[in-house]
């Protein structure tokens, strides 16, 4: 089920947003604060979109949507207190994709967030069908799905899981230390995550090697790092 994230306290206006979204088959996840969000956004779950409050107490609207661009391409809804336009235009300015009133009726909403998710997956088709599914050594992955089939059978990975088998599957015969894969693939300098990453490497190891102890398709380069290879072993 598509997951929405919701950011505020206001009770009433979180209630009626989350029944008119539910209605439409969306999984509404409510947050009170702007750091649960962000950190909600690094674990696993995936979120089409998130929904904050511009007017939760102590919440910089341009530095919060910086730090989230940093984590995800996530499309973000901002609601303002009033339709005043100078309101709105600084939600815009701060980088929301969509500013609605708080007044506005709560079915309306519900419309413009499935059409705003609509428009978000006709992009995301469109990059698929211009650059084609990666598919390497028979592993098929669909970045707008989030699926991965793996010699024609259907794996589940997590979502930090697909990111790092999306990039070096990316990036093939390019070795990246373990540093470079935290950076890019968890958006954060490498302080303690290298650990992270040899673990992530193994449990994707575990879903695509037929071997896993002598891997054949993500190989390491002793002494430099990891790098997902084309070529089948001779």
């Amino acid at each position: 089920m598509t997951q929405i994230m919701l950011i505020g306290r206001d009770r009433a206006t979180a209630d009626e947003i989350m029944e008119h979204l539910e209605m439409h088959q969306l999984k509404v996840t409510p947050e009170t604060s702007a750091e649960a969000a962000l950190a909600a956004l690094k674990q696993d779950a995936v979120y089409a979109a998130m929904i904050v409050d511009g007017e939760l107490p102590g919440i910089d609207m341009e530095r919060f949507i910086g730090k989230v661009r940093k984590i995800s391409r996530i499309p973000v809804v901002m609601l303002t207190g009033t339709e005043n336009e100078a309101e709105m235009i600084r939600g815009f300015e701060s980088g929301a994709d969509l500013c609605c009133a708080k007044t506005l009726p709560a079915g309306i909403f519900a419309a413009q967030i499935l059409a705003l998710l609509r428009l978000q997956e006709r992009v995301q088709s469109e990059e698929v069908r211009k650059d084609g599914l990666p598919e390497i050594r028979g592993i098929r992955l669909d970045p707008v799905r989030r699926r991965v089939r793996v010699r024609g059978k259907e794996k589940k990975f997590t979502r930090k899981e697909f990111d790092l088998l999306y990039f070096l599957m990316t990036h093939p015969e390019e070795v990246f230390t373990k540093e470079d894969l935290y950076r890019e693939v968890w958006n954060e300098e490498a302080v303690g995550g290298m650990a992270t990453v040899v673990m992530h490497i193994k449990k994707i190891r575990n879903i695509i090697e037929e071997r896993p102890a002598q891997p054949t398709i993500i190989k390491t380069e002793w002494g430099v790092g990891y790098y997902f290879t084309k070529n089948e072993p001779e």
